[in-house]
């Protein structure tokens, strides 16, 4: 077991070398965005006006429901598209694999969902556990 978590090491070590060159840089501000290209939600802005005062600034977009809607979300606010969507379950993963045990102690409360598990959740798609979210937030 530990010589193949060495490996697995190596490999998302390697992968994260090869990233370094190709990754694009965020937008200044999440304000330069306008998010022109995503398809508006009809229901949530129903319900946002409704529940918030008039003129706000809220404009909700809908996404990918692939089991993927955390990445697809997190890549329409900061790219205006999914399409950034398997570069960040792939970084995300990578900082799961090096550097797992420090989510473990960070967040022991989710102790009972395995780093091991999560990582693997993280790569194929499917449940995220709070170790997958504060991994996604160091690589934004």
């Amino acid at each position: 077991m530990e010589s193949s978590r060495h490996h697995l090491k190596q490999a998302a070590a390697t992968e994260q070398i090869l990233l370094r060159d190709n990754r694009t840089s965020l937008p200044v501000t999440l304000a330069d965005m306008d998010h022109r290209n995503a398809f508006p939600d009809q229901t949530a802005q129903s319900i946002i006006s409704h529940v918030t005062p008039a003129g706000n600034h809220w404009k909700p977009v809908t996404v990918s429901g692939n089991g993927s809607c955390l990445f697809n979300a997190v890549s329409v606010l900061l790219f205006d598209d999914e399409v950034r969507s398997t570069e960040l379950h792939v970084l995300c993963a990578i900082k799961l694999i090096m550097h797992g045990e420090v989510y473990v102690k960070a967040y022991p409360f989710s102790a009972i969902c395995c780093i091991d598990e999560t990582t693997t959740d993280c790569v194929k798609g499917g449940y995220l556990s709070a170790f997958t979210m504060a991994a996604l937030a160091t690589v934004i």
